[in-house]
């Protein structure tokens, strides 16, 4: 097997009421034995698979999910070792909360000698998320600004780290909408309490892990998910 990198797919290929493979964008096809999906359950089967070939009901259960709030993150490189525990929690006067993680502090050969790499992630509600669209003018200056406000907040407890910073790299809502396929940009798939699939989806040959599927969100959970997904595709092991 191999890795394909910057490969969107289009479609998932269903033939005979299976999955077949998938069609990359551009109209290319690779055809499988089965099909595992960690996109969102909305868009897995409204967008890449499509309502035809779906039971009714299904859909309507699809389509009547509400989902997870988003986040904002702020990836850095800093030419420092800060002196925080590797998960460190910001509150501010307005109610947003900043969560400050250093996992350079856990695993040192994330970041060179004397350095280290910090993530600073903040919560995004649904509705605020919704209004973040690549598309729109002024997108990467909003982008900037919303960063340039979290390093703000961090320096309470990190003086001066603006002056210290090598990379930065900014993932709004709409990154985590492009990169992980999720519907608003939800980090934790539908919202609390909310119906979650197995990993054995209606369609035959088609499989679902990651934080939209069953047990949840969080690492664990996906890990878990994952297991469940290739368990499935292979029930003699």
């Amino acid at each position: 097997g191999r890795v394909l990198l910057r490969a969107p797919v289009e479609r998932i290929l269903i033939e005979g009421g299976r999955a077949a493979g998938v069609i990359l964008a551009g109209g290319r096809v690779y055809r499988a034995g089965a099909v595992i999906s960690n996109a969102d359950v909305r868009q897995t089967f409204l967008e890449l698979v499509g309502r035809k070939h779906l039971p009714p009901d299904f859909v309507r259960r699809v389509e009547g999910l509400e989902f997870s709030t988003s986040a904002f993150a702020v990836f850095l490189g800093v030419d420092f070792v800060p002196d925080l525990e590797p998960v460190t929690l910001v509150h501010t006067g307005d109610g947003r909360g900043l969560g400050i993680m250093t996992p350079s502090r856990v695993d040192p050969g994330l970041a060179p000698p004397g350095h280290a790499a910090i993530t600073l992630l903040t919560l995004v509600p649904r509705a605020e998320a919704t209004t973040w669209d690549r598309r729109m003018p002024g997108y990467a200056r909003r982008k900037r600004e919303f960063g340039e406000a979290l390093v703000a907040l961090a320096e309470l407890v990190l003086p001066g780290l603006r002056e210290h910073i090598v990379f930065r790299e900014e993932a709004s809502p709409a990154t985590f909408a492009r990169y992980a396929w999720t519907t608003g940009g939800a980090i934790y798939g539908p919202a609390a309490g909310r119906w979650r699939p197995p990993a054995k989806s209606p369609v035959e040959r088609l499989y679902l892990a990651g934080a939209g599927v069953f047990p949840g969100a969080g690492i664990e959970a996906v890990i878990i998910s994952g297991t469940l997904a290739a368990d499935a595709v292979y029930p003699e092991r």
